[in-house]
């Protein structure tokens, strides 16, 4: 087994977006000979907590600290210099919208559409804003954007929803959306849902009797909802017959989900307050999903 770098509860550095933030070492695992971390960032909520390689990973050390400085000495740097290209793009924007306005044959109607993208696209890089096209596997995923939205809401941790993020660009083609790169995920899972939902209940050590009750039931909704509701387009032709629990794995058990307040809500025969119940079970199962490193999933 190889040693590890750092030790549990060891104060260190962690590279994140061309910066360095302080964390914690919370535990380590050895997977293939590479040992990998579990980091919670100083000062920040658990939920930003996550899995690291010890190549993302910095010793606390005066030689790392000044380097800390460096780094942000440097970001500001860059940052005063985006700032006067911003502005310079703002007074050409403020000319372009002014030939506009004199400007209404065809020809220069497509140009202000064409000149609008550009607006939209400076908008989104001055305020740091996701690409319309990263929300898609969240719009194709929910119910219609006219529905209202539940009462009870089961937020996401960002680990998760960035795993959906993943899922979505590989069945789509990636950012192209070119089909001859569209992947869909292996089946048979190496790990399925049902195995997944046998290990969340060992380690329970409490309510053991509830938890197996909406385990059942949390199983049966999957294997109802998975082929109606939980598969692209380009999946419903590849899905096989057997029970959708003991062949899909992490990534359509994250996509029920994403869609369960909505489903819980249309139920007419369930309360508004066992419903926030159901939630708040589902809510520990997501936190435990966001926390444990299961195998990668293999898309073909």
């Amino acid at each position: 087994m190889p040693t590890t770098d750092f030790a549990s509860g060891e104060k260190c550095w962690a590279r994140e977006n061309g910066s360095l933030y302080p964390c914690t070492i919370r535990k380590s695992v050895s997977k293939n000979s590479e040992i990998r971390y579990f980091i919670h960032y100083t000062g920040w909520n658990v939920r930003w907590d996550k899995w690291v390689q010890t190549c993302d990973l910095l010793k606390d050390t005066p030689q790392t600290k000044e380097l800390v400085k460096m780094v942000e000495k440097r970001k500001k740097e860059i940052g005063k210099k985006k700032k006067g290209e911003v502005g310079r793009e703002e007074v050409k924007e403020g000319e372009e919208k002014g030939n506009e306005a004199k400007e209404e044959t065809p020809d220069a109607i497509g140009l202000q559409k064409e000149r609008a993208a550009k607006r939209q696209k400076l908008h989104q890089k001055r305020n740091n804003l996701t690409p319309p096209s990263l929300l898609d596997p969240f719009v194709a995923l929910n119910p219609s954007p006219t529905d209202t939205p539940p009462s009870t809401p089961l937020p996401l941790p960002y680990i998760l929803k960035k795993e959906l993020v993943d899922d979505w660009m590989n069945v789509n083609g990636g950012e192209n959306h070119s089909p001859e790169n569209s992947k869909t995920v292996k089946l048979p899972c190496s790990k399925t849902v049902e195995d997944i939902l046998n290990d969340f209940m060992t380690s329970r050590t409490s309510d053991l009797e509830e938890w197996n009750s909406f385990i059942v039931g949390l199983t049966l909704y999957f294997n109802k909802s998975l082929p109606l509701l939980l598969l692209y387009p380009l999946e419903r032709s590849k899905h096989p017959t057997t029970e959708p629990s003991k062949t899909y794995g992490r990534t359509h058990l994250l996509r029920l989900f994403l869609k369960l307040p909505y489903l819980l809500k249309s139920t007419g025969s369930v309360g508004e307050g066992e419903v926030k119940v159901l939630i708040g079970r589902a809510g520990e199962v997501v936190r435990w999903l966001s926390r444990i490193e299961d195998a990668e999933v293999e898309y073909v």
